[in-house]
């Protein structure tokens, strides 16, 4: 299904939900990015952690370009169907 991402016991790919995140220059010449993330979705409203990113501005735009493009493709999905 998605090569290379983390699966559990089962073979099932482990995803973590969002709930929150900051964005913040680093040293005038790099961008970062704190990701706030809960282990299960029976855990949102719980204590979340975080992973702080940094990346070259080059690598934040391919990066926000990916994600509309995802974005795009998911709202774009008629209710009932599964995506390609």
């Amino acid at each position: 299904m998605m090569p290379n991402w983390d699966e559990d016991e089962r073979g099932l790919v482990i995803f973590k939900p969002v709930v929150g995140w900051e964005t913040a220059l680093l040293a005038q010449i790099g961008c970062s990015v704190r990701v706030r993330f809960v282990h299960r979705p029976e855990d949102i409203g719980k204590q979340p952690e975080a992973i702080q990113l940094a990346m070259m501005p080059m690598q934040a735009r391919q990066l926000a370009r990916d994600l509309i493009d995802m974005a795009e493709k998911a709202e774009s999905v008629p209710p009932g169907t599964v995506p390609s």
